[in-house]
């Protein structure tokens, strides 16, 4: 399937070259110049698709997918089939697109090694952070620590709807269990964008506690992710935990 219906190719230069080689040169070198700043959005689709539209022009295509979505975020974090099925693409270039996000989020994961010093709130935070930033489902991590409180795992216990996840203590406390955990951090997201802590997740936590509590597992902190922030149980006092 072609990804521009109806698309012009650049005509021919004297060189050979098109006019669209060209462009996508002078892009190009924009870029190695000077990254991403002063890029708009539809700049920055256009660049990217470069990679999967071979010599046409992009550039309506990108704004045609931004039109259907409304911004970046929309877009890179839709189903690819989706995105296909809208915008009159190939999957191939639809799936380009949708691993933006993932990637980003594996690289962020990447740079918290194993055995990194958790022992504070801010770090537990930025942890968080790296592993639900973007995410448009809620998600719950149980962060295990050793008894040094440095990093022995991050696990995904459930991923459900935009609006809630479902959490089962016992399998938290099986996951604290199997990896021999002194001590945990929980973390979830609120793909809304609202940066408070609910009564359900107050509660969901106080259950949370009491149960690792029957196996000499503290809980140090809860971390709710909204966009690029986060709200910190431990700071803001909510509960009486350890950090």
């Amino acid at each position: 399937m072609d990804d521009i219906i109806n698309a012009k190719k650049g005509k021919p230069n004297k060189d050979g070259t098109g006019l669209h080689d060209k462009h996508r040169e002078r892009v190009r070198q924009r870029y190695l110049r000077s990254g991403l700043n002063g890029f708009e959005d539809h700049q920055v689709l256009e660049f990217l698709l470069f990679y999967a539209v071979p010599r046409r022009d992009t550039n309506e295509l990108a704004h045609r997918l931004l039109k259907s979505f409304g911004t970046l975020h929309n877009l890179m974090n839709a189903d690819p089939r989706a995105v296909a099925r809208t915008c009159n693409i190939s999957l191939k270039t639809a799936i380009l697109i949708s691993l933006i996000v993932p990637t980003y989020q594996k690289y962020s994961q990447s740079l918290i090694a194993k055995r990194t010093l958790i022992n504070d709130s801010r770090k537990a935070g930025e942890l968080a952070l790296s592993l639900l930033r973007g995410r448009t489902l809620e998600c719950f991590y149980v962060i295990c620590l050793d008894i040094r409180s440095q990093l022995i795992v991050s696990e995904l216990i459930s991923e459900g709807t935009p609006d809630e996840t479902s959490i089962y203590v016992r399998h938290i406390v099986s996951v604290a269990i199997k990896h021999e955990a002194a001590s945990v951090v929980l973390a979830h997201n609120h793909p809304s964008g609202l940066l408070t802590a609910s009564q359900n997740d107050i509660n969901a936590t106080i259950a949370i506690v009491d149960a690792l509590d029957t196996i000499n597992t503290d809980v140090m902190d809860h971390i709710i992710v909204a966009g690029n922030d986060y709200l910190s149980f431990s700071e803001k006092k909510l509960l009486k935990l350890k950090y």
